[in-house]
């Protein structure tokens, strides 16, 4: 018995980013597809900071201990600043690139 995979299937992605860095996600690099539903959750006390899709957009703050949710967007890169006392996590779903 054979599985073949389907590539049009969505899945689940999570990165944490470590206390004190700054992460760029490139999810049609890294994860050949877009963010489509994502969760941006600070576990930190202090505040993080992210930036969507590239240095043209505002910097955002996310107040410690705070999340945030980015729903039926095609997410392409985001720029995760975390705090100095904990990390950042995103939790997303990823649409394949098309063909």
């Amino acid at each position: 018995m054979s599985f073949e995979q389907n590539p049009e299937l969505s899945s689940p992605i999570s990165v944490v980013i470590p206390a004190g860095t700054t992460q760029t996600i490139s999810f049609p690099q890294q994860f050949f597809g877009f963010g489509t539903a994502v969760i941006i959750s600070n576990n930190d006390v202090l505040v993080a900071t992210y930036q969507i899709n590239g240095e043209t957009q505002p910097v955002l703050s996310l107040a410690g201990g705070a999340f945030r949710t980015l729903n039926g967007v095609g997410l392409s890169l985001i720029t995760v600043t975390a705090g100095a006392g904990g990390s950042v996590q995103i939790q997303a779903i990823r649409k394949p690139l098309a063909n």
